[in-house]
């Protein structure tokens, strides 16, 4: 979602999806440099998610609220 200018290995993300569920979950911004152990281990191809909404995540919520 956004770069850390400081670290520019933790940035802030979104997560959608659980790859150990493999499940979407609650979209939530996670700030990879403070407060968790999380990281960005590797790039997954989505196509892997079984996740039909990734185009309308991406858009955002103006977007959405526009489509309705």
């Amino acid at each position: 979602m956004e770069q850390n200018p400081t670290v520019l290995t933790s940035p802030l993300v979104k997560a959608f999806f659980s790859t150990a569920s493999n499940l979407p979950i609650r979209p939530q911004l996670l700030a990879l440099s403070v407060g968790t152990l999380d990281r960005i281990v590797d790039r997954d191809l989505p196509g892997r998610w079984n996740f039909p909404y990734l185009d309308a995540l991406w858009a955002g919520d103006d977007a959405a609220r526009r489509g309705r």
